[in-house]
Formats: structure tokens, C-alpha cells, sequence
């Protein structure tokens, strides 16, 4: 007797291998067609969060258009957008990815108005002392 395989034996083998790679195919088209966010807008409140705090224990020194300066105990921050990122500096810590337009203003709150992607958010971030 002869050794080797029997038709059934490879028609059997060459059924699962193309099951298997069938489901194989599928699954790569279905990863690409997920989309993935760049962004929500978690992040955003938690900034929002964050700097409330900051700014609580903080004096604001000038709040203008594109930026928001203020002191704590041993520094001077400035908030701004740099390349698309919103960063407080000195250094360069990074507070938010993702960001096409941030500006700040005031009236008896601090108002930060972030626009990314065609989503705007308009976020109260803190009071703003008035000197009387």
C-alpha cells in the first residue's frame, strides 16, 4: 500500500482552509470599516474640570482672545493653541489634541470656546475677579 493522502482527505483540508480564509477576509474588511473618533467630547469636560480647579487656587492676570494667563504660588501660565494643540506653558504641557480654534472671554465668567472639527463647545471655566 501506498502512502499519501486520499481525495476525501484533501477535499476536506482544502474545504476548511478556504472557510478559514473566507472568515479571515471578512474580518479585515469589517476592521476597516470601523471608524475610530478622533475626539469626544469627555475630554473637553475634563478639561473644563481641571482648569475650573486650577483657576480657583489661581490669580487671572489677562484674559484675552486667543489666550489666558494667570499665576498660582510659584508661576505665571499661559493657555493657548500651538499647532492645533492646546498647551500650557512654560513647557509645553499638552492639555488638549485635536483643537482647530480655542478662544477665552469674559463677563462675570471666564468663557472658553473650543472648536474642533464642526462641533463647538462653550465651557465655563472659571469667575472672573473684578477689582472694585
Amino acid at each position: 500500500m501506498t502512502k499519501g493522502f486520499t481525495v476525501i482527505e484533501m477535499c476536506l483540508s482544502l474545504m476548511i482552509s478556504s472557510i478559514i480564509l473566507f472568515l479571515l477576509i471578512i474580518g479585515i474588511q469589517s476592521v476597516n470599516k470601523i471608524e475610530i473618533e478622533p475626539a469626544s467630547y469627555c475630554d473637553i469636560v475634563i478639561l473644563s474640570k481641571q482648569l475650573s480647579v486650577e483657576l480657583m487656587e489661581s490669580e487671572i492676570l489677562e484674559v484675552n482672545s486667543n489666550s489666558l494667563v494667570y499665576k498660582n504660588d510659584t508661576n505665571t501660565f499661559t493657555i493657548s493653541l500651538k499647532k492645533g494643540t492646546l498647551v500650557k506653558e512654560p513647557g509645553y504641557v499638552v492639555l488638549l489634541y485635536n483643537v482647530d480654534d480655542v478662544s477665552f472671554d469674559y463677563y462675570d465668567l471666564i468663557i472658553m470656546d473650543i472648536t474642533r472639527g464642526e462641533e463647538e463647545y462653550e465651557l465655563s471655566i472659571g469667575l472672573y475677579p473684578y477689582s472694585y
